[in-house]
């Protein structure tokens, strides 16, 4: 299901034929597959949930960049390598 959902937003994010998608948000999609592939990862819950609050991405946006970066869970640290991560190989592509 958390896949489909992935899918349909991405799909549901393209407004013209042959739009490009930000590298950011094509990186964001492929991490978050992985992610939603294990139920038991630390960011599933965070990232089944966007999913399910918004129908498509924002594409000038970060998906849960604020979320990950003003976290106060436990897993802080992880949420905010993670997405760091997301975007430094997101400005290090040709966009």
């Amino acid at each position: 299901m958390g896949l489909r959902l992935l899918m349909n937003s991405v799909q549901n994010s393209i407004e013209e034929p042959w739009q490009r998608i930000p590298s950011v948000i094509a990186l964001f999609a492929a991490e978050a597959s992985c992610v939603l592939l294990d139920s038991s990862h630390d960011h599933y819950a965070a990232i089944s949930t966007f999913l399910i609050q918004s129908s498509k991405f924002n594409m000038k946006v970060i998906p849960l960049f604020d979320n990950f970066i003003w976290s106060s869970s436990v897993n802080f640290k992880a949420e905010r390598s993670w997405i760091l991560r997301l975007v430094y190989a997101g400005l290090n592509s040709d966009d």
